[in-house]
């Protein structure tokens, strides 16, 4: 179905986007932590960006848990303990 199409279209130009605009950020997050996914590295993008975990799944196409079990192995991954902020720590990268 067309709509389907679009929205496909539509969320890959906004990652083309969102990470031309922050090509220093995906460069340093691929340098200091290479082990990161793509899908990890746009969640990344787009907290920095400051979108909400709601936001985050309907952009995702994944439920908002799924976005709550994502942060969490992205904090895992970081290096960041329960009283690290990860929002914060991705926008000091």
């Amino acid at each position: 179905n067309n709509i389907g199409l679009y929205l496909i279209l539509f969320t890959q130009y906004f990652y083309a986007q969102a990470e031309s605009l922050h090509e220093d950020f995906n460069a340093k997050l691929s340098e200091n932590f290479p082990n990161m996914t793509q899908q990890e590295r746009r969640l990344a993008t787009l907290l920095r960006l400051g979108f909400s975990s709601k936001y985050i799944a309907t952009l995702m196409n994944i439920t908002p848990k799924s976005v709550e079990i994502s942060r969490y192995r992205l904090r895992q991954k970081l290096g960041l303990g329960k009283g690290d902020n990860l929002v914060n720590f991705i926008k000091s990268i």
